[in-house]
């Protein structure tokens, strides 16, 4: 791994991709910060920050409800797929 991407993974907060992670799932702010017990406006900061960092709105807005942007929709299944893996190191099978 590059020296540059280990400093991009070290600089970035392991909440924001499982709060990413919820946002993709249910499409709304207001029910993704009661799925991790957040307020609101706490998750809605954590939007921001992802949408800075991804350069992506992630949410779009049609009609009276969200859908996901293009990239948000590529990104979801490596994204649980990579929160499955770090998952599975964090807390192994017992032997």
């Amino acid at each position: 791994m590059l020296k540059s991407e280990l400093l991009l993974l070290q600089q970035t907060d392991m909440n924001l991709l499982v709060a990413l992670a919820v946002i993709l799932e249910e499409k709304q702010v207001g029910k993704a910060a009661e799925r991790l017990q957040l307020t609101q406006p706490a998750m809605s900061q954590r939007l921001a920050k992802l949408r800075q960092i991804l350069d992506d709105p992630i949410l779009i807005r049609a009609n009276k409800q969200f859908e996901l942007s293009a990239k948000a929709l590529k990104l979801k299944p490596h994204l649980e797929s990579s929160l499955a893996l770090a998952n599975s190191i964090l807390q192994p099978p017992p032997v």
